[in-house]
């Protein structure tokens, strides 16, 4: 039966204070990523954007994303400067992100992602975001940021970070 051979925790955070971001790095690079995150929150009002091997610029990023099967929202080089984590700005918690990157040497990197969104109260029902992306650069991930969008991730934030390996 065709599968992976290998799946290992590469990385993985905690923030103890709330930061700008949080780098996991140094990790091995392996031909396909899963990462989990949980933001507990933000000091302002903002969207989270993963960003891969230190690149903040603009011109390696594009993504389409939408929350409650909203008209998506776009940006492509020029304007996107990672790939945004929602399309609704919150200060508050957003319960599970889990994002699918393709990490082959040589190739750009595609990215799919989901995620429950904008509540973790039960009063609240959560909403569903879905998005889409690539990261253009062909080097094989092997750091990634989850930046706060211009506000502070909150203490509690975590991110995780699997490579698979064989398939």
């Amino acid at each position: 039966m065709a599968g992976y051979s290998q799946v290992r925790l590469l990385a993985q955070g905690t923030l103890a204070g709330a930061a700008s971001s949080l780098t996991l790095g140094s990790f091995d690079a392996t031909p396909m990523l899963r990462v989990f995150v949980r933001i507990s929150g933000y000091s302002a009002s903002a969207i989270a954007q993963l960003q891969f091997n230190g690149d903040t610029g603009t011109t390696a990023y594009a993504y389409k994303v939408s929350t409650d099967l909203a008209v998506p929202t776009s940006a492509i080089a020029a304007t996107a400067a990672g790939i945004k984590v929602s399309q609704t700005a919150t200060t508050g918690a957003r319960g599970l992100i889990e994002f699918s990157i393709s990490n082959i040497s040589g190739n750009p990197h595609a990215i799919v992602y989901q995620s429950s969104d904008l509540s973790e109260s039960a009063a609240t029902a959560p909403s569903i975001t879905s998005g889409a992306g690539v990261w253009t650069n062909t080097a094989q991930i092997t750091r990634i940021t989850l930046d706060g969008g211009g506000a502070n991730l909150n203490a509690g934030t975590w991110m995780a970070v699997y490579g698979f390996e064989g398939f």
